[in-house]
């Protein structure tokens, strides 16, 4: 519900900086770390030196590495061990 009203709030005033910066801890606590990450990035632009700037930084670096770099088809099929001939000495 949380995440809804913020979504409306940012709709209707796009540059509402604090509820970006609440909108970033919600998706953090929903693991959405990417989303998070943008949110703190809007915190940032439109408040750089805001009272919660040092901390939204802070959390930002920890979202930051949270993000995922690698993609991973889910649907692949599971690698298989190559079975080998093994030499006895």
């Amino acid at each position: 519900k949380a995440l809804r009203l913020l979504d409306f709030v940012l709709n209707v005033y796009p540059g509402a900086a604090d509820e970006y910066r609440h909108r970033a801890v919600v998706h953090s606590h929903l693991r959405n770390a990417a989303q998070a990450k943008t949110d703190l990035e809007w915190y940032l632009e439109l408040k750089p030196d805001g009272q919660f700037a040092d901390a939204a930084k802070g959390m930002l670096a920890a979202v930051g590495s949270a993000v995922q770099t690698e993609y991973k088809n889910p649907n692949a099929p599971a690698a298989t061990k190559k079975q080998g001939t093994t030499k006895k000495k």
